[in-house]
C-alpha cells in the first residue's frame, strides 16, 4: 500500500465526511488530503526528497497531522520527535537519525532547545505549513523516486533507557490500523479524542486507522487533553494509558457521574491495575485493554470485546500479525506489522532472526484458544535469593492496597540476595500513608520476598513521560541504597 493510494482511496470513499476537528477548524477527507498534497509540493520545492529525513518537533495539531503525511507523500522519511524532552536527548536522537529537515511549532521552549541544537539541518517553522500552506505549485507530486519507500521514524518511550529509534514503512502502519479496525471499528460519525501525542505510535495510529475507516479525528484544544470529553464534542473513541484513564475516572467524580457514550476506550502501555478497570467497568465505560510495541506499528493484541472483569486478561492476537512463545517464555512477533529496524548511527539494524521473527522482551503464553496473556518485561525481572519476581505483580499489589496515582518497582544490589525490589510511588494525597503500613497490607497480598525493601516518594525530576524511565528510576533507588 503506498501513501499516494491510501490518501486517494480516503478522499474517494468518505469524500464530504469530517476527517479531522478541533475547536476552530474542520476538515473533510476530500480537503484534508487536498491539504496534504499542496504542503507535499512546498515541501518539495524547498529540496525535500525521496533520501530526505524531515523532524517534526511540535505539539499535536491539524497541522502537525497535515505535515507529517505530506512529508511521506513528498517520499521522505518522517522523524517524529517530542518536544518536551531535554535539549541534550533531542540533540542526541538527531544526530543519531540524522535529519536533513526540522519542522517546529511556534511553542517558545522548543524554540530554545533548537538554539541549543548543533547541527547541519534546516529549520523551518510549522506555521508556515500546514493549514497555512498556499502554493500554486504545479510540480507533478508522484513522480518522486521509487528507490526507497517514505518511512516514519518513531522513538520508544525510553522506558530502560534511551529512546530507540524504530524505523516503520507505511505498510507497516497500513496493516496495524487494518487489523485494529476488524477488531474496534472506526467509522464515518465516530470521533476519536487525539489523547496521545502523534510522535507516540499509538497517537500515530489514530490517523492511519481513520484513513482507512472514515472516523474523524479530535484535536483537542488544550494540554489538558481530557476535558475535552466534557466539552460536547461527541467523542465516540479514546486510547489511554492507564493514568490517563485514572483521571478520566477521577474528573468523572467530580463532574457528578456525567453520562458519556462512549464506543470504545482502549487502554494499553502497561498494566492496567484490577480496582481501576473495576471502576471503569461500573460506570458502564467500554474497556478494551491492548497489548503492542512500537516495533509493530502499535497493536499486537487487544481484547475482543468490551471486558466484564478485572479477571479478563486475556487478549485476542490481531490480523496480520503472527505471534509464538519462545522456550523461554518470550513473546516473539513477525509479519506485516514489523518494523523495518532500528536506526543506530544513521544505518538501518534489522535485529531478526533467519525466518523474520522478533524477540519483544515480553513475557507471556497463549492458551489453547489463541489468547495472549502477557506477564512482564524479561528485563525487568528482578533476581532476589534465587526467585524470580516480575515488578509488574507488585506494582498490580500495591495498586490494589492503596488509593494511588502512579508506582513503579525496580531493582537494587544486594550483597545478600543480588538483588531486591524497591518501589517509588506517586500518591493521590501527600503522605497518606506510611512505608509501614503500607508494607503491613502487602504482607496480605505477597509472599515475603516480593515486598519492597523501601518505598520512596515519586522522584521530582521525573519527566511527565507516556512512560516513566525504569533505568533513572533504578539509578536512583541504587545512588540511595548505596548511601
Amino acid at each position: 500500500m503506498r501513501i499516494a493510494e491510501l490518501l486517494d482511496n480516503a478522499a474517494g470513499r468518505f469524500g464530504s465526511c469530517e476527517a479531522l476537528h478541533d475547536a476552530t477548524c474542520s476538515l473533510s477527507f476530500e480537503q484534508y488530503v487536498v491539504k496534504i498534497k499542496k504542503v507535499a509540493a512546498e515541501l518539495q520545492e524547498i529540496g525535500v526528497n525521496d533520501s530526505s529525513r524531515v523532524a517534526l518537533i511540535a505539539n499535536n495539531s491539524i497541522s502537525y497531522a497535515i505535515v507529517a503525511l505530506a512529508i511521506l507523500y513528498a517520499g521522505a522519511t518522517a522523524v517524529l520527535l517530542p518536544a518536551r524532552y531535554p535539549s541534550k536527548t533531542i540533540m542526541g536522537m538527531l544526530k543519531n537519525v540524522g535529519v536533513d529537515y526540522i519542522l517546529f511549532d511556534s511553542n517558545e521552549e522548543t524554540k530554545q532547545k533548537l538554539d541549543q541544537i548543533s547541527n547541519n539541518s534546516q529549520i523551518l517553522s510549522l506555521n508556515d505549513y500546514g493549514l497555512n500552506c498556499v502554493t500554486n505549485s504545479e510540480k507533478d507530486i508522484n513522480n518522486y523516486s521509487n528507490s526507497t519507500e517514505p518511512a516514519t521514524i518513531v522513538f520508544s518511550s525510553g522506558s530502560s533507557g534511551q529512546p530507540k529509534a524504530i524505523q516503520l514503512g507505511i505498510a507497516n502502519h497500513y496493516y496495524n490500523a487494518i487489523g485494529a479496525n476488524d477488531n474496534i471499528r472506526f467509522n464515518p460519525g465516530d470521533r476519536w479524542l487525539m489523547s496521545l501525542p502523534l510522535y507516540h505510535v499509538g497517537g500515530l495510529a489514530i490517523l492511519f486507522r481513520s484513513l482507512i475507516g472514515g472516523g474523524s479525528v479530535l484535536f483537542p484544544s488544550s494540554s489538558n487533553t481530557l476535558t475535552q470529553i466534557d466539552s460536547n464534542n461527541n467523542i465516540s473513541h479514546l486510547s489511554l494509558v492507564p493514568t490517563q484513564l485514572r483521571k478520566l475516572i477521577d474528573g468523572n467524580k467530580v463532574g457528578n457521574n456525567r453520562s458519556y457514550k462512549f464506543k470504545a476506550l482502549l487502554v494499553g502501555g502497561g498494566a492496567v491495575p484490577k480496582g481501576m478497570i473495576e471502576e471503569a467497568i461500573s460506570l458502564g465505560w467500554p474497556i478494551y485493554t491492548t497489548y503492542g510495541l512500537t516495533e509493530a506499528a502499535s497493536q499486537v493484541a487487544t481484547s475482543i470485546e468490551p471486558i466484564k472483569n478485572h479477571n479478563s486478561s486475556s487478549v485476542k492476537i490481531l490480523a496480520h500479525r503472527d505471534v509464538r512463545i519462545s522456550d523461554k517464555s518470550e513473546i516473539e512477533i513477525r509479519g506485516p506489522i514489523l518494523f523495518e529496524g532500528y536506526i543506530e548511527n544513521q544505518k538501518l539494524i534489522k535485529p531478526f532472526d533467519s525466518a523474520g521473527w522478533f524477540a519483544t522482551g515480553d513475557l507471556g503464553h497463549i492458551d489453547n484458544d489463541g489468547m495472549l496473556y502477557v506477564k512482564g518485561r524479561k528485563d525487568n525481572m528482578i533476581i532476589s535469593g534465587g526467585e524470580n519476581i516480575h515488578p509488574e505483580a507488585i506494582e498490580a499489589a500495591i495498586y490494589e492496597c492503596c488509593d494511588i496515582e502512579e508506582v513503579i518497582v525496580v531493582g537494587v544490589h544486594s550483597e545478600k540476595y543480588e538483588q531486591r525490589p524497591v518501589a517509588f510511588v506517586k500518591f493521590k494525597n501527600e503522605n497518606n500513608i506510611v512505608q509501614n503500613e503500607l508494607r503491613t497490607r502487602l504482607e496480605k497480598l505477597l509472599p515475603s520476598f516480593m515486598i519492597p525493601d523501601k518505598i520512596y516518594e515519586w522522584p521530582d525530576d521525573c519527566i511527565d513521560n507516556m512512560k516513566q524511565s525504569r533505568q533513572h528510576l533504578a539509578a536512583i533507588a541504587q545512588d540511595r541504597n548505596n548511601h
